[in-house]
């Protein structure tokens, strides 16, 4: 490109489509991509027009907070990374920033189970980036296990997977969690296949991390009003901020299923939006209030760019294109708590699943009866949304269902 000055998201578009050609891990890209619509949605916000790699290191300084003279995370180098490719697509049309080749290591010895509980993922039609995480998770289990000169996995015992938990003693007690559920589902998965001993299926019948850290965002039904209240709604963007929160603190919708939300999931007539989740799976039906309605007809007609994407939201700028898989919304959420003057601590999620997770919280605190809170999140079961609140049982029974006599729990 003989070093000349494109626009930040021209530079991005482009970029990525080179990584796509040159073969890099869907993966990669996904990481590449996420940080580059923070950077686009920085631009966009201080109406930077033109990229540099000065822009580019001021950006990585000023938005996660990171002296680059300093001794840096792995992360840290990754964003550098990011930045200097956007800067070599621009003066060079290519990349010259070395690509980590190094292969992933992967298991000798028990190969094929983990290739076989891969397979098993696939057909339960989850997304990629579940498959990978779980896959992953015990790719690093079994390695663990054959440099313990574990020979068949017919021979494992809880002391071997107890062992190896040990080892992640010093990782998040949420990170800890989310693992014991994927070694779990895994143990059972070799017990159904008779791959290890029967009863090792029954390890961790119940997976609870206590600690306050553990608890998920919640945000009150004032604060949340006073969110909506600080959008600007005669804007274009503040019509689609608008309307997107609606969509999270009304209807409980994850952001992956407001960024694939089509223009045929909106049931005008019957008031409702009916999708299949991107998490799940499963097909959800639910009610729109007039709030939420109003809001998605004002952003359609005065907001969205003439477009011939059926998807609902796209991005504002030419060329108009679907948000990124890796779009959570955080800086929307961000924006507006900062300008409501509604603290949270820096360790605290505040991105669109907070939304998601108050709605639910505030109507437990309603009285709402668990198996409909249930429904409105899409939770096959109430268990789900149960570790989902992080609720504790008195407060549970509190808000449950009567039982009908004679009926069978």
């Amino acid at each position: 490109m003989d070093g000349q000055l494109i626009t930040v998201t021209q530079l991005v578009s482009t970029a990525l489509q080179h990584l796509q050609d040159q073969k890099y891990s869907k993966f990669t890209i996904i990481r590449h991509r996420g940080t580059w619509n923070k950077l686009l949605k920085h631009a966009e916000t201080n109406e930077i027009q033109d990229y540099t790699l000065k822009y580019g290191m001021d950006f990585i300084k000023e938005y996660y907070g990171v002296d680059i003279d300093t001794k840096m995370s792995d992360f840290h180098v990754f964003l550098m990374t990011s930045m200097k490719i956007l800067y070599e697509i621009q003066q060079y049309g290519t990349i010259n920033t070395k690509r980590n080749v190094k292969p992933v290591k992967q298991p000798e010895i028990f190969f094929n189970t983990l290739d076989m509980y891969c397979r098993s993922l696939s057909e339960q039609n989850l997304c990629y980036k579940t498959i990978y995480r779980k896959v992953d998770m015990i790719r690093i289990l079994l390695l663990f296990l054959e440099n313990k000169r574990l020979m068949c996995l017919s021979e494992l015992t809880a002391k071997n997977i107890y062992d190896f938990l040990e080892t992640r003693k010093s990782l998040a007690l949420t990170t800890r969690e989310s693992e014991l559920y994927i070694i779990r589902d895994f143990i059972r998965f070799l017990a159904s296949h008779n791959i290890c001993k029967q009863e090792l299926g029954k390890l961790f019948p119940v997976i609870s991390v206590h600690s306050k850290d553990s608890i998920p965002s919640f945000f009150t039904t004032d604060e949340i009003k006073r969110v909506l209240n600080c959008i600007d709604r005669n804007s274009r963007f503040g019509k689609r901020d608008y309307a997107i929160l609606l969509l999270a603190v009304q209807l409980g919708m994850r952001a992956g299923d407001i960024r694939n939300l089509k223009m045929s999931n909106i049931k005008w007539s019957k008031k409702c939006v009916e999708f299949i989740q991107q998490k799940t799976k499963n097909f959800i039906s639910i009610p729109l209030p007039n709030e939420a309605m109003l809001a998605l007809l004002d952003y359609l007609k005065n907001s969205r760019p003439q477009s011939e994407k059926l998807l609902v939201f796209i991005k504002a700028s030419a060329p108009y294109t679907d948000y990124a898989d890796s779009n959570s919304f955080h800086n929307i959420v961000k924006k507006y708590l900062e300008a409501a003057k509604i603290e949270y601590k820096s360790s605290k999620h505040h991105g669109l699943h907070s939304m998601r997770h108050s709605l639910a919280g505030n109507m437990l605190l309603d009285g709402t009866p668990m198996p409909i809170i249930s429904n409105i999140l899409g939770h096959r079961y109430s268990d789900t949304t149960t570790k989902y609140l992080k609720i504790d049982i008195p407060q549970l029974r509190q808000v449950a269902l009567e039982v009908p006599h004679g009926s069978n729990r």
